[in-house]
């Protein structure tokens, strides 16, 4: 337990070193990978840096069906105020209808 500690504190390291605020935003400025997302690489491992952000924030894994999204609609964004779960078969909805639904759900 205390190893997995010590390996997503270095994670978010990583984090807080590859980031720079644009307006509203937090924009992850390593790598990112073919889709526009930012992957973080700790403990031997990648992970998407805005799923990370949010695990970190809340202290929650992310549920299962479900994937963590970008309110501001920017896949660089790990600002953890940006961030919501939608259930994975909303996702590909377009942004005013997800977030009808996500609303709802809430």
């Amino acid at each position: 337990m205390k190893k997995e500690r010590l390996k997503r504190a270095e994670g978010y390291a990583t984090l807080q070193e590859n980031c720079v605020r644009k307006g509203m935003c937090l924009l992850w400025t390593g790598r990112p990978d073919e889709y526009g997302y930012g992957k973080i690489y700790y403990s031997d491992t990648y992970e998407y840096a805005h799923e990370f952000a949010w695990c970190w924030d809340t202290g929650k894994p992310i549920p299962e069906g479900y994937i963590v999204h970008q309110k501001c609609e920017n896949d660089l964004c790990i600002n953890p105020s940006h961030l919501y779960l939608v259930r994975e078969d909303l996702h590909l909805q377009s942004g005013e209808d997800r977030e009808g639904i996500e609303l709802q759900q809430t």
